[in-house]
């Protein structure tokens, strides 16, 4: 029989105690708009090889994308059509 090993948490370890010093200082104001116009252009970037009916938008930074057309059409596998995206900007 197999076994499979699952990483242990905080509830398998009740003695384990939680840290409540953390001394954060960093403050960062939020850039809305610029990281609304920088998914727009990846989006863009995006249409240049997915229809946009094969494009379901998760939130402002996820897409996920039916590309199983495209491999056969473009005879590209999987990882070449991915990395062709990713070096488009």
């Amino acid at each position: 029989m197999d076994r499979i090993y699952q990483q242990p948490t905080i509830l398998d370890e009740p003695t384990a105690q939680v840290p409540t010093d953390f001394n954060i200082n960093l403050v960062a104001s939020p850039h809305m708009a610029l990281y609304m116009k920088r998914s727009t252009e990846i989006y863009n970037i995006y249409l240049k090889y997915v229809a946009p009916t094969d494009i379901h938008v998760y939130s402002i930074d996820e897409v996920f994308m039916d590309i199983t057309d495209y491999l056969a059409t473009c005879r590209y596998t999987v990882r070449k059509l991915v990395m062709t995206i990713i070096r488009m900007r």
